[in-house]
């Protein structure tokens, strides 16, 4: 995805093709009017999640909160990133203690279409995170046992290893 200044370059680009066109009695207008209009509506409709992802993986919580507030219409958004966007704000939730709004979005975003294997696998760990910081030790175990089930990148392993030590050390004996 280019930059937000190198899309709205190509937009006006295509405008300004498209109206030359349009001076010429030639239907060849429409096709860059229609692309510019795509862009337009991709870059309304995307953009905002996409910068929040960036942000998300430099861990600026603050500005994963500002970026998902701007998203016009939740609805809107394809199901691949209605789940990221509830990842994402389950995360925030999760970073600002807000423990059952954190649940909330995870769950939804567990049960939605997430992109990878392995990021349905970080979902279900901070699921078990919140579960655990609520003090239900039953549903931090099922999360981490679905978490370590699904194929996943080698550094999750180390995340698994410790969220099931710290389940163990709140488990009464």
């Amino acid at each position: 995805m280019f930059p937000a200044p190198v899309r709205w370059s190509i937009v006006a680009v295509l405008v300004v093709v498209g109206v030359w066109d349009l001076l010429t009695p030639s239907w060849s207008a429409v096709l860059p009017l229609a692309a510019a209009t795509i862009m337009a509506l991709g870059h309304w409709r995307y953009s905002t999640v996409w910068f929040a992802w960036r942000a998300f993986r430099r861990d600026d919580f603050d500005k994963v909160q500002e970026l998902l507030a701007r998203v016009p219409s939740y609805s809107h958004l394809t199901p691949q990133c209605r789940s990221t966007y509830d990842w994402m704000m389950g995360a925030v939730m999760l970073h600002q203690g807000s423990l059952a709004q954190a649940r909330h979005y995870l769950e939804r975003a567990v049960a939605g279409n997430v992109r990878t294997a392995n990021n349905r696998s970080i979902i279900h760990l901070l699921l078990s995170r919140t579960a655990l910081q609520q003090g239900n030790l039953e549903l931090a175990s099922e999360h981490l046992a679905a978490a370590a089930k699904l194929p996943h990148r080698a550094p999750v392993d180390d995340v698994i290893e410790g969220m099931a030590a710290a389940i163990d050390s709140v488990r009464p004996n």
